[in-house]
């Protein structure tokens, strides 16, 4: 899924933490007592690491929640959400950034080992496990010398001149691929989402929105789209699932708040991918029509009936006729569905 946005920068979170609280410039420096062209400097992306007194005064200024308090010191402090001195994401194509600068893993073997070490991070793979990605059923007879090799290039390539530790060892019997979680997207996506979920429990609605607005805008495409290799991986099917979980739960609480047009854009993108995926249907509905454009959403929901009907031979769920029913009768609200297996 991508992103107009370079996803948890600090000039993205003051913009929105100020538009949000209905403050201009003028009056967000004058509560936060900081001068005005230093806060233009910051929402212009001049300034990324600004000292910890303005960060703090801009917490207290636009009166956040302690969670949303906590993500801006960190990304004041740290800069953007993904480090520059390794920058490993997997959420879309594999890309590797080392140091600020982008690394090219030429060699399918090499990409297929970092692509499955990263799948799980701080966790070790085993040393079969690497062999049956990488050389398949039948490796040559010096194998274990062969994936060493492998291992220790790729450790090479990827480790930061100024880390304090190997991001890559070897471990009983296999490796472990050692990351914070602002070197890896995937890590990242986890704690925005857990994040998004705490604003959610203390109704927070609206900071919760904009947790799951960064989180989704980590993934650019399909997990490892160019390593087919992987794509039956448990961990990578897993990843696939939690996607539609979070978008749904995105859906849910914007649909909510009544911010339909925001939702058309990524729920578009996800039933182009999942043309048979009847709870992302039925919310793409919905928000069209609370976008006004019912007479869209009705022409979605038939498109869908044919589908259905067509490939798999049967009709549209409970789910998605309930949501076709309001729509016809000229009214629609959004209440959680009840969880649907998509039928794909």
């Amino acid at each position: 899924m991508n992103s107009h946005l370079s996803p948890r920068e600090l000039a993205y979170l003051v913009q929105e933490f100020r538009q949000r609280a209905g403050l201009t410039q003028d009056e967000l420096a004058a509560r936060a007592s900081i001068s005005l062209g230093g806060l233009r400097d910051i929402e212009q992306q001049r300034v990324v690491r600004p000292r910890g007194g303005t960060l703090r005064r801009l917490v207290g200024a636009l009166d956040l929640s302690p969670v949303e308090g906590q993500e801006l010191l960190r990304v004041g402090r740290q800069g953007p959400l993904l480090s520059h001195d390794l920058r490993l994401q997997i959420l879309g194509p594999l890309s590797v950034l080392v140091d600020g600068v982008a690394v090219e893993l030429r060699s399918e073997r090499q990409r297929t080992l970092l692509g499955l070490l990263a799948l799980s991070p701080g966790a070790p793979v085993g040393g079969d496990a690497l062999v049956d990605a990488m050389w398949g059923a039948q490796p040559p007879p010096t194998i274990v010398e062969l994936v060493r090799t492998q291992v220790s290039r790729l450790r090479q390539r990827i480790q930061p001149k100024r880390a304090g530790h190997s991001v890559l060892i070897a471990t009983g019997g296999g490796y472990e691929l050692r990351v914070n979680d602002d070197q890896h997207d995937v890590l990242a996506f986890g704690r925005l989402v857990e994040c998004a979920r705490r604003e959610c429990a203390a109704g927070r609605p609206e900071s919760a929105m904009g947790f799951y607005q960064q989180a989704l805008g980590l993934w650019r495409g399909e997990p490892l789209a160019d390593l087919p290799g992987l794509h039956l991986h448990a961990a990578r099917v897993a990843l696939v699932r939690q996607l539609e979980r979070v978008l749904m739960e995105y859906a849910d609480v914007a649909a909510r708040g009544g911010h339909y047009e925001q939702l058309l854009t990524p729920l578009y993108r996800f039933v182009e991918a999942n043309p048979l995926h009847e709870s992302a249907h039925a919310r793409l509905m919905t928000a069209l029509a609370g976008s006004g454009q019912r007479a869209v959403a009705l022409e979605l929901f038939e498109r869908l009936r044919r589908r259905l009907a067509d490939e798999l031979g049967v009709d549209p769920g409970a789910e998605l006729k309930l949501t076709h029913q309001g729509l016809l009768r000229g009214a629609f609200s959004w209440e959680t569905p009840q969880p649907v297996a998509p039928r794909r």
